[in-house]
């Protein structure tokens, strides 16, 4: 195995390299799709529990996306990366709410 590396340690790294890339590239590439989700489903939980339940909506939004999630993005994205989506699509939503307050009527 060490000889191995010895003799294709760079290739193997540079195989490794592009595969990263390529995989990067997929993800940023689907990350409009899962905003506009995430916008759409931030404005329903808003719709549905209104003001005051942030730690509700949140887990609500969670349970509504995950399953929407292309497999691609399910398997490279983190917790934290989701959540990070999230708090970005609202305050994203709430600029769109505030110039547009019928996207919260029901």
């Amino acid at each position: 195995m060490i000889e191995f590396l010895k003799l294709y340690g760079i290739d193997v790294l540079v195989i490794l390299a592009i595969v990263i890339f390529i995989i990067l590239a997929i993800i940023f590439r689907k990350t409009p799709i899962v905003k506009r989700i995430i916008f759409s489903l931030v404005t329903e939980a808003e719709k549905e529990l209104g003001s005051g339940t942030g730690q509700l909506k949140l887990a609500m939004v969670i349970e509504w996306l995950y399953p929407k999630l292309p497999s691609v993005i399910k398997f490279f994205v983190s917790e934290k990366m989701l959540l990070k989506w999230i708090e970005a699509g609202l305050a994203e939503a709430k600029k769109k709410w505030e110039e547009n307050p019928a996207l919260l009527q029901k």
